[in-house]
């Protein structure tokens, strides 16, 4: 598998959790699938990054909100077919 260089000049105070134990043990890359699952935990998934600006366009209804959640119908969810 291809490998991802860490910078080679970072330290573990400048390198993401994860990929600093890759340096503590004096490793400077890592591989394609750590490097990937690091990824796809940092990034919002597309399904989740317009949920805000349709609820300000008024073209999605919370039935219930709290500060870090929103419930929505799932028939509401179904018809918009996220397009």
């Amino acid at each position: 598998m291809q490998t991802k260089v860490i910078l080679e000049n970072a330290g573990s105070w400048e390198t993401p959790p994860p990929l600093s134990s890759f340096l503590k043990h004096g490793e400077m890359t890592v591989n394609a699938y750590c490097s990937r699952i690091w990824v796809q935990q940092r990034i919002i998934p597309s399904d989740r990054q317009n949920i805000d600006d349709l609820i300000r366009r008024n073209k999605l209804h919370p039935i219930k909100s709290t500060p870090k959640n929103k419930l929505f119908l799932k028939s509401e969810i179904i018809q918009r077919n996220w397009k």
